[in-house]
């Protein structure tokens, strides 16, 4: 049982700016040692963080740490998750036979076959974004020119949200994920992605189309307890969920490519399908854009990798820092796409696993080979202590990544 006689850390832990690609360095002493051990919140809270691969996926699959926000002692790690307890919650943010009606409703949507349906309108988006950088100047901004729009535009055209709408939910989602704005900011953004996105469900009430909205709203009617105010809710944490994390997972694997000559070489080499889902799963463990660990509030006392954790206590569960833990992928400090990664956690675990997670290793491995097809001699512009890294957001981000050819 850990016994934390020094004052807890500041949360998020800091990384080191000499290895900007790994996460904090205390995770690997913490995983060592301690494996969990309290942090200090932005609210003053000390939440329990969880380090160690086992402990996180123990974590993530037990139903005595729940995600609701609304949960006592949740740990709120900006102000904006703090407004997130005004807002009707979304299906991945409650519990029980609540969270378990809607996800049913919804995998039906994000299922691997689904995903590779969805591969062509991918490949089209993939090339018109890269079209663009070809016709365009040099150097070039990689995450605005090919990873936000891929993301965007994926999750935009499964919802039937008009592009030129896009740009507008992308600023109201970056406001929601930041550090940096106050809980008011956090809830007129909130408020404002609500409101759009109740005219984009009182639309297609009025005129459904062929959209995943119009599917879920229709899915919707014929379920019992399933109002107008969640549908929207739902519809909002897609969006946000689905251009977020896929436009920042494609840009730091293209990074840890460019990094990395040897494994840039071998998937040139070998652009199979065998070898590029590989590549992909190596990408989510090693490059993992997670910044918060996944927010748990215990329901009741439980015992979590030696430790016990108290009801109302806080735990933060951390996934860049499992995807690192050398008990489970050795050396795990080196970029290996011939690695065998698959049980990686950058989708998370258990009942809350990301349902999207086919279509974003769709989206993924897309990018990554028909990038290097394209543009074989892709490079970077700025050394790697030069690039402008941000933590920010509650995802690993760069505020931009220039690359020429």
């Amino acid at each position: 049982m850990t016994d934390q006689s020094t004052a807890p850390d500041d949360y998020p832990l800091q990384r080191d700016a000499r290895c900007p690609m790994d996460p904090p360095p205390a995770y690997q002493s913490l995983r060592e040692t301690d494996g969990l051990v309290r942090v200090r919140a932005w609210d003053g809270s000390e939440p329990w963080l969880v380090t160690r691969y086992d402990d996180v996926r123990a974590a993530l699959a037990d139903k005595r740490l729940s995600s609701d926000p609304r949960t006592p002692g949740f740990p709120h790690t900006q102000p904006t998750s703090a407004a997130r307890q005004e807002i009707d919650l979304p299906f991945a943010f409650v519990e029980g036979p609540e969270h378990l009606i809607e996800r049913r409703l919804l995998v039906k949507e994000f299922t691997a076959r689904k995903a590779r349906e969805a591969r062509p309108a991918i490949q089209r988006i993939v090339d018109e974004a890269i079209d663009g950088m070809l016709a365009g100047t040099k150097p070039c901004d990689l995450y605005e020119a090919l990873c936000l729009p891929v993301a965007t535009h994926t999750i935009g055209e499964l919802l039937g949200v008009p592009p030129a709408d896009r740009p507008l939910l992308q600023t109201g989602s970056r406001r929601i994920g930041s550090r940096r704005v106050s809980k008011e900011t956090g809830s007129q953004a909130f408020q404002d992605l609500n409101d759009y996105f109740e005219h984009l469900v009182d639309l297609r009430m009025r005129e459904p189309g062929d959209d995943m909205v119009s599917r879920l709203l229709a899915a919707y009617a014929a379920t019992d307890g399933l109002t107008r105010a969640k549908a929207v809710s739902t519809v909002q944490v897609l969006f946000f969920a689905g251009w977020g994390p896929s436009s920042y997972m494609i840009e730091f694997g293209v990074l840890a490519f460019l990094l990395h000559p040897d494994q840039l070489a071998l998937l040139k080499a070998d652009p199979s399908p065998g070898l590029v889902a590989s590549a992909v799963e190596e990408s989510l463990r090693y490059a993992t854009v997670s910044v918060n660990g996944r927010q748990r509030g215990a329901l009741e006392d439980l015992t979590l990798g030696g430790q016990l954790i108290r009801a109302g206590e806080g735990v933060l569960v951390q996934l860049d820092s499992a995807n690192r833990d050398a008990d489970t992928f050795p050396d795990p400090d080196t970029f290996d796409i011939t690695r065998q990664a698959g049980r990686q956690l950058g989708f998370g675990y258990g009942p809350h696993r990301c349902i999207g997670a086919d279509l974003s290793r769709v989206e993924m491995g897309v990018a990554y080979e028909t990038l290097f097809r394209r543009i074989p001699d892709l490079r970077l512009v700025q050394p790697l202590d030069q690039l402008p890294f941000s933590t920010e957001l509650t995802l690993y981000s760069l505020d931009e990544l220039l690359v020429t050819w």
